[in-house]
């Protein structure tokens, strides 16, 4: 069941986290919580660590501007219900933060849809998130924005996608991003060419002073946010 819609002041800026319960998307909630004028959603996939974070941040903030959505990205059907209850939550959106995300794996597995997990969670079920919400971002005052991390390193390999044939996670990893990248730098295009609500993508590598679950450390240091 969807979640009852949010009580968001017109003037407040509507953010979503994916992954905000870890390492950089954890730093980013805490900061945000912190700005009385942001209404904040978390997106993780342990119910456990969603509770420890909604409770930590409603210290910070009026509970009701904390909203927190399980999904587990390696499942397709988590995330169509996900995008139905950010949708029940709100109206607008004004940035979402790209952030969960997949690393190291001593072997090949396959998600319940049959795909390469990397690939699932560093791509694919962001694209299909993103897609489903981009006329909440659409509708934002502020002009909606995405921020995501990125990574220079990867190719893809577009003969075996799944890569059943030969794997590796480097490979993996890097394949999930660079596709990551590519969709979300050919999106930031496609709204500056045309007219109407825009929409804006940016993408940031992880410095080496920022740890997080996918380096397999617990400590947690938050990248600056842009300027609106």
């Amino acid at each position: 069941m969807a979640a009852p819609r949010m009580r968001a002041a017109e003037d407040s800026m509507k953010a979503l986290i994916t992954g905000g319960t870890n390492g950089m998307g954890k730093g980013v909630a805490r900061a945000l919580a912190a700005n009385p004028d942001v209404e904040l959603v978390i997106l993780g996939r342990s119910e456990a660590r969603l509770q420890e974070m909604s409770a930590e941040l409603s210290s910070r903030s009026a509970p009701e501007r904390i909203a927190c959505v399980r999904a587990n990205l390696a499942r397709l059907r988590d995330v169509r219900a996900a995008i139905n209850e950010i949708r029940a939550l709100h109206a607008s959106l004004d940035a979402v933060f790209v952030n969960a995300g997949l690393g190291y794996a001593p072997r090949r597995e396959e998600t319940e849809d049959g795909l390469d997990p990397h690939f699932q969670v560093n791509y694919l079920s962001h694209f299909m998130l993103t897609l489903n919400l981009l006329d909440l971002l659409e509708a934002s005052q502020r002009g909606g924005r995405i921020v995501f991390n990125a990574t220079e390193f990867g190719e893809i390999n577009w003969d075996d996608l799944q890569m059943k044939q030969k794997w590796d996670f480097k490979s993996a990893v890097g394949q999930g991003m660079i596709a990551k990248r590519m969709f979300y730098t050919q999106l930031h295009e496609l709204y500056a060419a045309r007219s109407g609500p825009s929409v804006s993508c940016f993408g940031f590598r992880i410095p080496k002073t920022v740890w997080s679950n996918q380096l397999n450390s617990s400590r947690s240091r938050c990248a600056p946010w842009p300027p609106w």
